[in-house]
């Protein structure tokens, strides 16, 4: 299993490239309940849900499981504002987790019923190092 995943919603149109929208503006789309569980086992820490209109616990893990939350070394900080209005991502770290393989699966809710098509889009996220040769070529490890 990868690090680290991270999760976003897209509108189909944004998805297929449309000039006029862009493609790193994440939202919310109406979401209000986020979980995660690995071999139908729900993740500790989960679901996130939204209280009122506020998406603090969204926030707060983003914040925690990407390194940023009281850490003084960090150079910016996005403010809750700019996670909620177009940042809005939900990450997990799975470098903690008891569960280090199996079947991932995640359960979204919503305010109401959704009247567009969205795309969820997901990136798995591992540590990888690059290094040159004397030719310039990469090497991964």
């Amino acid at each position: 299993m990868p690090s680290m995943m991270m999760f976003a919603l897209m509108d189909i149109d944004q998805y297929s490239g449309s000039f006029e929208l862009s493609s790193t503006k994440l939202t919310r789309n109406g979401m209000t309940s986020f979980e995660l569980s690995v071999n139908s086992d729900v993740i500790d820490g989960y679901p996130l849900e939204q209280s009122g209109n506020d998406s603090i616990q969204f926030y707060h893990r983003f914040l925690r499981n990407t390194g940023r939350l009281d850490n003084p070394f960090s150079s910016t900080v996005m403010t809750h504002a700019q996670y909620d209005n177009c940042n809005f991502m939900m990450v997990h770290n799975f470098q903690d987790d008891a569960e280090q393989e199996g079947q991932l699966s995640c359960k979204m809710k919503f305010a109401q019923p959704l009247d567009k098509k969205l795309v969820l889009i997901y990136m798995p996220v591992s540590e990888k190092r690059l290094y040159f040769d004397n030719y310039f070529n990469v090497i991964k490890q």
